[in-house]
């Protein structure tokens, strides 16, 4: 399986891969995190629950960071989005469950930024990377560097897969190879951590990058 991670898009490598994999008998998937182009992708429903809320908690800028005087607060957004999540793991869901809830300012903000890509809302189950690890898929994925929540959603794309990869590490029966190009734009502690241990569940990492 290889995963193709494009933060910025390219003419041709759509078409390279596609031709590869269909010369080794692989499916292939082309996904664009953009609006009115091919595919859609529901960021925090894949894998479970608590991989899910993660990603959503990461995605928001919630993190704990020891700090009691922001860590309060953090807590208490983080409280009401985890009461949420467990109804619905949908952004638009989400959304709407956290309007009006003045102790969660923040992640309604940041989720109303969210729903407005249609891409990363689709009404059915969307794009599934597990579905495409284990049938050792080629897999392209379209991003953007001008629009941020599209930055912010395909560096959840590869937590998501990283996830995924060592969540079916024992029932997949291919290896995975995740290509990031311009990786100084997709940096992300999940990445860096990822670095040190995914080798272990039978996955490399490819990054590409024109500056150190």
């Amino acid at each position: 399986a290889m995963f193709y991670i494009d933060p910025k898009g390219d003419t041709f490598a759509p078409y390279i891969l596609k031709a590869a994999a269909e010369a080794k008998g692989k499916p292939f998937y082309f996904v664009s995190l953009r609006d009115n182009e091919l595919g859609d992708w529901a960021p925090f429903s894949g894998g479970d629950s608590r991989a899910g809320l993660a990603r959503l908690q990461s995605a928001l800028g919630l993190e704990l960071s020891g700090d009691p005087g922001t860590d309060f607060y953090k807590t208490q957004e983080l409280r009401a989005i985890a009461k949420a999540f467990s109804k619905s793991r949908k952004i638009l869901s989400l959304a709407k469950a956290m309007q009006g809830n003045d102790g969660a300012a923040k992640a309604s903000a940041e989720l109303d930024r969210w729903s407005a890509v249609k891409s990363l809302c689709p009404k059915g189950k969307g794009f599934s990377i597990a579905k495409a690890l284990k049938e050792g898929a080629v897999v392209y994925l379209r991003g953007s560097l001008d629009d941020s929540i599209i930055k912010a959603a395909t560096k959840v794309f590869i937590a998501e897969t990283i996830q995924e990869a060592a969540r079916l590490s024992s029932t997949r029966k291919h290896h995975l190879t995740i290509v990031v190009d311009e990786v100084r734009f997709l940096a992300s502690k999940e990445l860096g951590d990822a670095l040190a241990t995914i080798v272990g569940f039978d996955v490399n990492l490819v990054l590409a990058y024109q500056s150190i």
